[in-house]
């Protein structure tokens, strides 16, 4: 049952993954039209907007002293390294480019 953090966990995993492989089958199409850049623009600028009712909702007095790390979490780990990904499917097919990038911290952890 979803009462279990388990069985939680899994259900947003799958979610999360469903996704994930939605929008790398959907920006396959845009990457000829548009540079890689320009599309994490756009995601980002949609994202921001879905995701901003969340400021209302949580107590976030923590977030300005922590703003520097998450800036450079989110700009150098996430925008760069998914705006290459992007870039990468203009060479590769999309099954492709995520399973490589799926391999990439199994790499890094050897």
């Amino acid at each position: 049952s979803f009462e279990n953090d388990q069985t939680l966990a899994v259900a947003f995993g799958v979610i999360s993954a469903f996704f994930y492989s939605l929008r790398n089958l959907l920006m396959k199409q845009e990457v000829e039209k548009y540079n890689g850049s320009v599309l994490m623009m756009y995601q980002m600028i949609i994202i921001t907007i879905m995701l901003s009712p969340v400021l209302f909702l949580f107590d976030l007095s923590a977030v300005p002293s922590q703003l520097a790390p998450i800036l450079v979490l989110a700009i150098v780990t996430t925008c760069f390294g998914h705006t290459l990904l992007l870039m990468s499917f203009r060479n590769f097919s999309v099954t492709t480019a995520s399973i490589i990038s799926s391999a990439q911290p199994v790499y890094g952890i050897l």
